[in-house]
């Protein structure tokens, strides 16, 4: 409960008088505040001088009774709680505020919740076909060892100069690991940092591809997220991804994908820290570890 404004400037005008003090401006507030210093604990030079300060505190023309010094502290520390607590207040204000701002504006920085992103809108002349003539496509380019990406946050836009990106800037907050109706690539980045491995798939993908690679994904590691992707190719509307490596794929080999997951999960700067996510927009299905993993991510693609 905040102090009335009139209570506080008679307290502050009091204190002004007697002792001094200082201008204080809460942070967020063009509105000051007279304050004494901090009282600082009375200090003897040894244990036989402590009489001198008591004979000075008996002086009234030096000093203040004991009796007001006293009353003033207590006024002093009364003050400075409510100036403390008004100062709390309105840091906690503005940071609701600032969180309030990030959840109904910031958050469609990344994504403006358009079902373009994960509908196939005409899937009867729109789905792709499966072509089991082309061979997948692995990629994996050189990350300095001593690269760390940056953690940008909503205030910031984030874009890449590639359509799979396996390493760059992203969200601080990254997604609980699973399946979701769709992540944008500012959060799954930070998932493959801490080891993930990523699905991707065109939202007209034979539906039966999809779910065969799911399957064979969620058997290997917790640690994944699956999510439609628009920016894939026709020829090859499938890919896992991982930390500086990308599998593209037209159809499903399941000897292919457990052998990229396995030499390719895992890795990255904090390729081995556990911790699920925050993030869980859009999230359709959370991740659990495969049958025979014994609650180990280290266990890949357990039989």
């Amino acid at each position: 409960m905040q102090c009335p404004a009139t209570a506080v400037m008679a307290m502050v005008a009091v204190l002004a008088a007697v002792v001094d003090s200082r201008l204080v401006f809460p942070p967020g507030s063009d509105m000051g505040y007279i304050i004494p210093d901090d009282p600082e604990s009375e200090k003897y030079d040894d244990d036989t001088s402590w009489q001198n300060y008591v004979d000075l505190e008996d002086d009234k023309t030096q000093l203040p009774q004991r009796g007001a010094r006293e009353a003033l502290k207590q006024v002093d520390e009364a003050l400075w709680d409510i100036l403390q607590s008004s100062v709390r207040q309105e840091d906690n204000r503005l940071g609701m505020e600032r969180r309030e701002d990030t959840v109904k504006v910031n958050l469609t920085v990344d994504w403006d919740y358009s079902p373009i992103n994960y509908t196939c809108f005409d899937p009867k002349h729109h789905r792709l076909p499966v072509q089991t003539n082309l061979s997948s496509v692995e990629q994996c380019i050189y990350i300095p060892k001593g690269y760390t990406p940056q953690h940008l946050c909503m205030y910031h836009t984030i874009t890449y100069n590639t359509t799979l990106p396996t390493f760059g800037p992203h969200r601080p907050i990254w997604p609980v690991y699973g399946e979701y109706k769709f992540v944008p690539v500012q959060r799954w980045l930070h998932s493959i940092e801490h080891g993930a491995i990523v699905m991707l798939y065109d939202p007209c993908t034979e539906p039966m591809l999809v779910s065969q690679l799911r399957n064979l994904l969620t058997a290997c590691l917790r640690k994944h997220i699956i999510t439609p992707y628009t920016l894939l190719t026709q020829e090859r509307p499938l890919a896992l991804l991982a930390w500086g490596c990308s599998l593209e794929m037209s159809n499903v080999n399941a000897t292919e994908v457990k052998e990229f997951i396995k030499k390719r999960a895992l890795h990255g700067p904090e390729g081995h820290y556990p911790r699920n996510g925050g993030f869980k927009e859009g999230l359709i299905r959370r991740a659990e570890y495969p049958p025979g993993a014994e609650g180990k991510d280290s266990n890949l693609c357990p039989e």
